[in-house]
C-alpha cells in the first residue's frame, strides 16, 4: 500500500473510532433516561426512547460506510484495506466495551460486502465467563429479614413515592421467608433496574447454603405511587419476563457483558444471545448468534435442510435436525394467490421490529 493509501487507513480507522463511541454514548444515555421516564409515568416517552435507540446503530454505521466505500471501491486492494482498518480498529480504543466495538465493525462489514459474510473470519464476541460486574451490590440479612427485605425494596433509589413501603417490605418478607432457612443470606443485586413499559424489574440471586435462588421483583407506577406487584423466585417465571419474543429493556450499565455473565447465572437455561438482544443490543446478539451457528456448522459438518412441513408461500424456511433454529427466507418471487411483494414483507418486518411491544416478531 502507498503512503496516501496508509494516511486514508489512519484517517477512517479514527472516523470509525468517532461513531462507534457516538453510538455507544447515546445508547446510554437513552438508556440512562429511562429512570426518569419511570417515575414520571412518561410511558409515550419510553416508548419513543426504545424506537429511537433501536435506529442509532444503522445511522452510524451508514455514515461509516459512506465515508469509506468510494476509497474501498476505486481500490484494487480494497479488502485487505477494510482488513488493516478492522485491525487498526480493535487496537486503537477502549472508550467502548469490546463486543460493541466487534458488533460496529460487522455491521460495516455486512453493509459494505451484504454477499460474502458466510466465514465471519476475525470476528469473535464470546463473553468471558469469569468476569464479575463491579456494579452488583451484596446485601447481607439475618431471620426475620425484614432489614434486609427493606434495603433490597429501597436499592432502586426510587425519587418518587412508594404507594405503601410498608407493604411493600412485608410483602418481600413473607415470601423471602418461604424459599429460605432461618439464618443469615446474602443477596446479590444488579440495583439498577430493567424498564419495559410500566413496570420496572429488580433482579438479584440468593445466595443461602451455597444453594442459590433466583431474584426478581416486578414494580409498577400507579397513580397513587410506585408499589411490588410480584415476586418471583424461581427461573421459569424470571424467564418469562425476558421472554424472546417480548419489548426491549432499557437499562443503565457501564458493563453490558458483566451484566449479560450475571443474568445468565440469573437464567442459566437463557441463550446469551437472547438477553442481549433483549437489552437492545441488536447487532452484537446477532453477531453472536451468527458466530455460534458458523461455528456449529464447522464442527458438525451437516448442511441446512428445507424444514418438515408445509412449504410456505412467502418463505423458506431451512433447519439442522441438531440445532434450536429455523432460519428463513423471504423469496424473490411469491407466487398468486399472494398479492405482496418481497419489498412489502421486508418492510413489514421492519415495521414490526421497531413497535416496541408484546408480540413482536423475533429479530
Amino acid at each position: 500500500m502507498d503512503e496516501r493509501t496508509l494516511v486514508s487507513i489512519e484517517e477512517t480507522v479514527a472516523f470509525i473510532e468517532e461513531q462507534c463511541v457516538r453510538y455507544y454514548a447515546t445508547f446510554q444515555s437513552f438508556s440512562h433516561v429511562a429512570k426518569f421516564q419511570f417515575q414520571s409515568r412518561l410511558w409515550q416517552a419510553q416508548r419513543n426512547t426504545n424506537t429511537s435507540r433501536l435506529d442509532l446503530i444503522g445511522r452510524n454505521v451508514q455514515t461509516c460506510k459512506e465515508k469509506i466505500i468510494h476509497s474501498i471501491s476505486a481500490n484494487d486492494e480494497g479488502s485487505q484495506i477494510w482488513a488493516r482498518i478492522k485491525e487498526l480498529a480493535r487496537e486503537g480504543t477502549s472508550k467502548v466495551p469490546f463486543p460493541i466495538l466487534e458488533s460496529f465493525l460487522y455491521s460495516i462489514e455486512q453493509s459494505l460486502y451484504p454477499t460474502i459474510m458466510a466465514t465471519m473470519d476475525g470476528f469473535e464476541v464470546r463473553l468471558p465467563e469469569s468476569k464479575v460486574s463491579e456494579e452488583l451490590v451484596h446485601i447481607r440479612g439475618n431471620y426475620p429479614f425484614r432489614e434486609l427485605c427493606a434495603s433490597i425494596i429501597d436499592t432502586p433509589g426510587f425519587t418518587s413515592l412508594h404507594e405503601d413501603h410498608t407493604r411493600d417490605v412485608d410483602l418481600l418478607c413473607l415470601n423471602l421467608e418461604k424459599m429460605v432457612n432461618p439464618g443469615e443470606i446474602n443477596v446479590i443485586l444488579f440495583p439498577r433496574l430493567f424498564y419495559r413499559n410500566q413496570h420496572a424489574y429488580l433482579v438479584g440471586i440468593i445466595e443461602q447454603d451455597n444453594d442459590p435462588i433466583p431474584l426478581t421483583i416486578a414494580f409498577i407506577n400507579t397513580e397513587r405511587g410506585i408499589k411490588t406487584d410480584a415476586v418471583f423466585f424461581t427461573e421459569p417465571e424470571i424467564i418469562r419476563i425476558f421472554e424472546f419474543t417480548r419489548s426491549y429493556f432499557l437499562v443503565d450499565t457501564q458493563d453490558p457483558e458483566g451484566l449479560i455473565i450475571f443474568l445468565l447465572k440469573v437464567m442459566p437455561h437463557k441463550r446469551a444471545e437472547q438477553l442481549i438482544i433483549n437489552l437492545g443490543y441488536q447487532e452484537w446478539g446477532k453477531l453472536l448468534i451468527r458466530c455460534n451457528f458458523n461455528k456449529h456448522l464447522q464442527s458438525s459438518g451437516q448442511k441446512l435442510a428445507y424444514a418438515p412441513g408445509i412449504k410456505g408461500m412467502v418463505m423458506l424456511v431451512f433447519a439442522l435436525p441438531d440445532y434450536p433454529m429455523v432460519f428463513k427466507a423471504i423469496k424473490n418471487d411469491i407466487p398468486p394467490p399472494k398479492t405482496t411483494t418481497r419489498e412489502k414483507v421486508v418492510e413489514r418486518y421492519h415495521l414490526v421490529s421497531r413497535h416496541d411491544r408484546v408480540g413482536r416478531l423475533a429479530d
